[in-house]
């Protein structure tokens, strides 16, 4: 008779057996509804997994979803990808192994880039326990030595470029010529290294090295799948923070699912995990670790954001990467930390809308200057439209519409969005709130600017309405010596969103109980803002390059609130726009390698303008301000008034100035 023991051990091996059996390998294309259940997983995908527009597929907690290299999951329909706390589902590469396989680079990186990727930009080296930029006295780096360089930052080859001239922000490295062999793990490894030369001086005024890398290192990356892609997927309509808010996003869903080993495609490129657009669902409890780029991005997104409860690690590009077109982008306690690029990107999109037709929500757009003048109780956020009559034979025109909301305590946003303009025309707008004795809140200059080529509309910041109603008035002016207008018939095209919150304004973006610690580059980029960003009970810690947070471009009001800014490389908050109110409150910046808090005004390239009447203004209340390397807090190149309050805040050990105030270093007017 067989021992307990041996009994044990064959019903183990069993059990094993009919696990391994179990697998179930998944057509090329879902004709029909489908639910992948547990008893059938793991699910094998040898080929694109399709999910066309009529199909539903439902994924049952604890299931796995192992793709081969190279393959996708593209969902034009639905998917319902639904795990638990303690049965999430998985979706990775066909043989998963606990070790990573690829460690993120951290002795070379690419900043400043053209295209928010982490493939292009200055090379800077971490060389003697700092990141140096790094330049080569205008000497080009062999094929050989942009190969190895790219290879080990994860691709596969690359080119040399000259980039912008060095300035002394810190002690740069000559390396000019890595005469590499081809088979080094690091640009350093090479016997060029030898002759580096580290000094204040050495990069000054000197063109810095610049690369440009392409394709994906398959020694690092061989069985990474490509990763899921949602394009034009089923959309539903969704109630958001108001009763009377309501947007489009994705029916599909996706809730305690881990996204690894994703980011490769077919032409051995290095892509997104995960990519979605115009509507994204909602991500929440998500994990996404160990892909070969950004593990997400949302590209021309037309409807809300929301990433809740996340973690992104290890990923090689971004945490996330959001291009918005309506802002609605809410983070709530995301974790984003030792990714290669940033630990998130969001920006905020400028393009001519008439090239995207959809609309953005299911109301219609409003015309200002064609339909009924009030537009009582809408569905927000909408879209105004003001636009001149075709052919525009009149010289001046004027015309208002009143907008509102029913639900009592509810402020109306107005943001622009967009601008076109005749050469020879301008506009005139502005709001006015009617429950304040016509109070006005608003009056933007549409014309166009001359420090741009292409000359380029003014677009300004978004304003927010004191009680329920407002009144936006236009006024188009055509210049008589012309007929009509013959570069844009219409003379005058203004895109204005309405959007509403209750009792205060509306966030393009609003992060909560985040943290963004230890990544590469910047903890999080918010660029070309246009009317309010906000950021609450959040850690931004050792961030490797330029700041925690940085908020850059555009025009925007800014609340910080109870949150801590700890050791990041030059600052621990960076605000870089036009103008905007920017309140601090009970925050804590300890121990930067560089400023605490460091405020820039934009004057060169920028994309949007205050509006008049709202000086810049910066107010820091109850806040903490100790052991940095640099001035506690800096307000940089403010050309025009810029009010500056300092209440109740502890300013101590640092190394340089508690306040450093610099008025202006370049203006427009010269």
């Amino acid at each position: 008779m067989a021992s307990p023991w041996i009994l044990q051990w064959l019903l183990v091996v069993l059990a094993l057996c009919q696990l391994g059996s179990s697998e179930t390998v998944l057509p090329n294309r879902i004709d029909v509804n489908a639910r992948w259940d547990l008893a059938r997983s793991p699910y094998i995908a040898t080929t694109d997994v399709i999910i066309p527009e009529s199909v539903t597929v439902t994924v049952d907690p604890g299931v796995e979803i192992r793709l081969a290299a190279q393959r996708r999951l593209q969902v034009f329909g639905t998917i319902s990808a639904k795990g638990t706390a303690t049965q999430r589902i998985t979706m990775t590469k066909v043989s998963p192994s606990a070790d990573p396989g690829y460690v993120v680079p951290k002795a070379l990186r690419l900043v400043y880039g053209f295209t928010y990727e982490v493939r292009d930009g200055w090379a800077q080296g971490f060389y003697k326990n700092r990141w140096r930029n790094i330049c080569s006295r205008n000497r080009d780096w062999s094929k050989i030595d942009c190969r190895v360089a790219c290879r080990e930052l994860g691709f596969s080859d690359g080119n040399f470029t000259l980039l912008s001239v060095a300035e002394n922000y810190t002690t740069g490295i000559v390396y000019t010529a890595p005469a590499c062999h081809g088979n080094e793990s690091s640009i350093f490894d090479c016997p060029g290294a030898r002759d580096i030369e580290m000094g204040w001086d050495v990069c000054h005024i000197q063109e810095l090295v610049g690369l440009y890398c392409w394709g994906a290192n398959m020694d690092k990356f061989k069985d990474h799948w490509w990763g899921i892609e949602m394009y034009n997927a089923t959309r539903q309509l969704q109630s958001l923070h108001t009763p009377n808010t309501q947007m489009n996003r994705s029916r599909s869903e996706f809730e305690f699912v881990d996204i690894m080993y994703a980011g490769v495609n077919t032409t051995l490129h290095n892509v997104a995990a995960f990519s979605a657009s115009p509507y994204p669902p909602f991500l929440l409890n998500m994990r996404f670790m160990h892909n070969a780029f950004d593990a997400i991005n949302l590209t021309q997104i037309k409807g809300p954001v929301r990433i809740w409860d996340s973690e992104f690690a290890n990923n090689r590009g971004h945490g996330f990467h959001v291009q918005t077109a309506v802002g609605m982008v809410d983070l709530r306690r995301v974790r984003s930390h030792d990714n290669g690029g940033d630990g998130g990107v969001v920006r905020m999109m400028d393009y001519h809308w008439q090239e995207i037709e959809e609309e953005i929500t299911q109301s219609d757009t409003v015309r200002l200057c064609w339909d009924d003048p009030s537009t009582q109780s809408p569905r927000f956020p909408f879209l105004i439209e003001a636009k001149g009559r075709v052919p525009s034979t009149i010289d001046v025109n004027i015309c208002q519409k009143t907008v509102q909301t029913d639900y009592l305590g509810q402020l109306l946003t107005v943001s622009m969005l967009e601008a076109e303009l005749d050469p020879e025309a301008y506009a005139l707008i502005r709001i006015y709130d009617q429950m304040s004795s016509n109070l006005q809140v608003a009056f933007w200059n549409v014309s166009m600017r001359n420090d741009t080529k292409p000359p380029k509309p003014f677009i300004y910041q978004g304003v927010v309405s004191r009680r329920q109603m407002l009144r936006i008035e236009m006024t188009w002016v055509k210049s008589t010596r012309l007929t009509r207008c013959t570069t844009f018939e219409p003379c005058v095209r203004v895109i204005l969103q309405v959007s509403v919150d209750n009792g205060r304004k509306m966030s393009e973006l609003s992060v909560s109980e985040s943290d963004f610690s230890s990544n590469v580059q910047r903890g999080l980029t918010v660029a070309n803002p246009w009317t309010y960003v906000v950021v609450r009970e959040s850690t931004f810690r050792a961030n490797l390059f330029d700041a925690g947070l940085k908020i850059v471009n555009g025009s925007t009001d800014v609340f910080v609130n109870r949150t801590n800014f700890l050791g990041n490389e030059r600052s621990g908050l960076n605000i870089s726009t036009a103008s905007g109110l920017r309140v601090v409150n009970a925050s804590s910046f300890q121990y930067q390698q560089g400023f605490g808090m460091d405020v820039w005004h934009q004057y060169e390239n920028q994309t949007r303008f205050g509006t008049t009447g709202y000086p810049r203004q910066t107010e820091v209340f109850t806040s903490n301000f100790s052991w940095n390397s640099e001035a506690a807090a800096r307000f940089y190149n403010s050309c025009d008034t810029h009010n500056i309050v300092v209440n109740n805040s502890d300013f101590r050990q640092n190394q340089r100035q508690g306040i450093l105030a610099v008025s202006c270093l370049y203006s427009p007017r010269g």
